[in-house]
């Protein structure tokens, strides 16, 4: 009896290590995954009241035409999200483009009154426009004083880490009009860099994407009819604006990060200019052979570029990874540039060809990360700076170079 007795304990043992090994991961697996779709359900529910749609008519007329660009792999309004004090943040650059070569964008966009805001239920709300700042692809609108929408927290994007997961939401393929919801899709921070002027070109753009600032590569399906929607973190905080740039052969939907526009979002709801970036270095072509090299000369004190620990003496030979020559491209990095180029005309041969302008770079925001590889000595350093603001100087307190081939940047 006792041997018997003993033999059902094992089995007894037996079984339930079997149950706990192959049964029980089983059974967590599943309670992970009914608790991980619980939050992302939740995530949904906090975040898509404060989503709505931006276009330059109402609910009424894009549904009149029953899709139509969506049958075009396309969407007739793009994305915004609504944030404190009644305030809508959208994609600007779907307002400034397609008014020909040369045009000012800020001009194009100093022009627009008024758009409308749609929210899911149909309803258009006809908003002002605020502002603008085109650097950050930003645009700023105002909701009427009796539209009350939920609004979200604009987070700190300088807190996430690649890796992390992330929410996009937006009016993908013009599924608010279409379908009466926003879209919404779950992925990862895949990366996070600068575009520079040779990141972003193919034939029909030979001169690249002319924003500057920094983007979020997100794992993460953006479409058309996106671009203004916001990331969120799983807290539901901004931490980006979804765009329409990308990086060729790369095919990841990319975000401007808050932590960049949220300084120029702050001076247009306030009325107060938007500031001009400085990286705060006085830099000279020095002669070195037959190669002229851009050396910093003196660093201004309390600036990024002192923060960033950069110092006299040192050579710059790259930006965010690209050669730099000479001070003249270093300082066209900062500042809004055209490029020229002949176009031929309607004709082809027949008429001879024109010189058209169109723009080359937006300028540089403030806020925006660059990397500075820089030859100090016999060794060769990255360092990371954050770009700061210009500190608008009385005219005799301006400072001028005491070498004519000397520039502040």
């Amino acid at each position: 009896m006792r041997g018997a007795s003993s033999q059902s304990v094992c089995a007894s043992v037996l079984l339930v290590t079997f149950i706990s090994l192959f049964c029980c991961p089983a059974v967590l697996a599943e309670s992970r995954l009914e608790k991980l779709q619980a939050e992302y359900r939740a995530l949904y529910s906090k975040v898509s009241p404060s989503i709505v749609a931006v276009a330059r008519e109402p609910y009424e007329e894009l549904e009149s035409r029953g899709g139509q660009a969506v049958l075009m792999s396309q969407a007739a309004a793009i994305s915004g999200f609504v944030v404190e004090g009644g305030y809508v943040i959208t994609y600007a650059e779907s307002f400034s483009m397609g008014v020909g070569p040369g045009s000012d964008p800020r001009a194009v966009l100093d022009g627009l009154k008024e758009l409308y805001a749609i929210t899911a239920d149909g309803k258009s709300h006809k908003c002002s426009v605020v502002g603008h700042d085109i650097r950050n692809l930003l645009l700023v609108l105002k909701l009427p004083a009796d539209v009350k929408l939920p609004a979200l927290k604009l987070g700190d994007s300088r807190l996430a880490k690649i890796g992390s997961t992330v929410a996009a939401f937006g009016n993908s393929f013009d599924c608010f009009i279409v379908d009466h919801q926003p879209s919404f899709a779950v992925g990862s921070l895949a990366d996070f860099y600068r575009f520079e002027l040779d990141d972003l070109h193919d034939e029909a753009d030979e001169f690249g994407d002319p924003y500057r600032g920094n983007v979020f590569e997100v794992e993460s399906t953006v479409n058309p009819g996106d671009y203004g929607g916001p990331l969120v973190n799983l807290d539901g905080e901004v931490i980006g604006m979804l765009t329409a740039h990308y990086h060729p052969g790369r095919q990841l939907g990319t975000a401007v990060p808050s932590s960049q526009f949220c300084m120029s979002f702050d001076a247009l709801v306030s009325k107060k200019l938007l500031s001009k970036p400085n990286i705060g270095f006085w830099i000279k072509n020095m002669k070195k052979g037959k190669q002229r090299d851009p050396s910093i000369t003196r660093i201004d004190s309390g600036s990024a570029a002192e923060a960033a620990g950069l110092k006299a003496g040192d050579v710059v030979m790259m930006v965010d990874g690209y050669a730099v020559d000479n001070r003249t491209e270093l300082h066209d990095i900062l500042s809004m540039d055209y490029e020229t180029f002949e176009s031929e005309q309607t004709g082809g041969d027949v008429e001879p060809p024109v010189t058209v302008k169109r723009i080359k770079s937006y300028g540089l925001p403030p806020g925006a990360v660059m990397t500075f590889t820089v030859r100090r000595g016999e060794q060769l350093l990255s360092i990371a700076l954050t770009v700061g603001v210009r500190k608008e100087s009385a005219p005799e307190e301006k400072t001028e170079p005491t070498d004519p081939k000397e520039g502040g940047e």
